[in-house]
């Protein structure tokens, strides 16, 4: 406290307190300063520091764009990712393996991500133990409502991700879930390695007897190539679509709206990967009139939800 209060004083700054009897104190302080005038700087931008622990990462999520930019982004991290497409196949895996940290699609066939995080919580499954039930679950999400936000805590998930995924928050979320971790003394890897001459000088090795040890290489997270990952994206996404517009036919045929409103949210997700602003809102229009079951007011929209799709396998 001395300290800080020399150094804002030292800012022509003041410090100020605030004590409750048997309720602690809060202490404040302010400093004069002039409004900036240098160019904005945006968060992306900002170089982020390597992790200091490998993490081993389970990602639940259906679609295959979805899933290419997961992976992308946390193996350039340096951490181990896992992926399975759906709720079922996540509490197959928890309960044969241990993870640090679940990202966990809202919205997946066979099983959601919510129903997933209910049964994790509990600790059992089809007669199986989840050994770490507590563990951290990320809710990934087109939908950023502040009732999908309820929805996601009431069910035991820690936090939420929106779609696109921004790399930075990705980034701290592990970089918190690292420092936790650490300190409920549970033992991870460390992401850096020491070079050969970093572990020569540390134990004192004679530098002429460093010259000609052979050197070792440190384990650094990569920077993630945008230019190439959009492409691999696009060509991911043009690959789904048959598939993927067939699961909308049959969902329509059987007039599956649940089905429906989880395609049409998967697609919005992806198109936000795709930076497609276009394909964001139809898809987006699209998934809440499945969910409140007014398809039959689509008509226009869903031809031109087909039109844009038609457009990138056309491209």
């Amino acid at each position: 406290l001395a300290i800080s209060k020399q150094l804002v004083e030292a800012m022509k700054g003041q410090v100020s307190v605030l004590s409750k009897i048997n309720k602690g104190s809060s202490f404040q302080f302010e400093l004069p300063m002039l409004i900036g005038t240098g160019s904005n700087v945006l968060i992306d931008e900002i170089l982020q520091a390597p992790h200091s622990h490998k993490l081993h990462i389970l990602c639940a999520e259906d679609f295959v764009t979805n899933q290419l930019i997961i992976r992308t982004l946390l193996e350039n991290m340096g951490h181990d990712v896992e992926v399975v497409e759906n709720g079922k196949l996540a509490l197959d895996t928890l309960v044969e393996n241990e993870f640090n940290l679940i990202l966990m699609d809202g919205r997946m066939p066979e099983m959601d991500g919510i129903e997933a995080t209910k049964i994790i919580r509990e600790g059992l499954w089809h007669g199986g133990t989840i050994t770490n039930k507590d563990v951290k679950i990320i809710a990934l999400t087109a939908n950023v409502t502040a009732e999908d936000r309820q929805r996601y805590l009431t069910a035991g998930m820690d936090d939420f991700l929106h779609k696109p995924i921004n790399e930075t928050l990705l980034h701290q979320i592990i970089a918190s879930t690292i420092d936790e971790l650490l300190a409920q003394g549970v033992s991870l890897n460390p992401l850096i390695r020491a070079s050969t001459s970093e572990l020569d000088s540390l134990f004192a090795v004679p530098v002429s007897a460093q010259k000609t040890a052979p050197s070792s290489n440190k384990t650094r997270p990569q920077k993630v190539d945008k230019a190439a990952l959009a492409l691999k994206l696009r060509v991911a996404f043009i690959k789904s679509l048959p598939e993927r517009i067939t699961e909308i036919n049959d969902a329509l045929q059987s007039n599956d709206m649940n089905e429906l409103g989880r395609l049409f949210h998967g697609f919005k997700g992806s198109a936000g990967y795709l930076e497609d602003d276009s394909l964001v809102d139809v898809a987006g229009k699209l998934e809440n009139l499945a969910d409140t079951h007014n398809m039959a007011q689509s008509n226009e929209l869903f031809k031109d939800f087909m039109q844009q799709l038609e457009l990138y396998q056309t491209s």
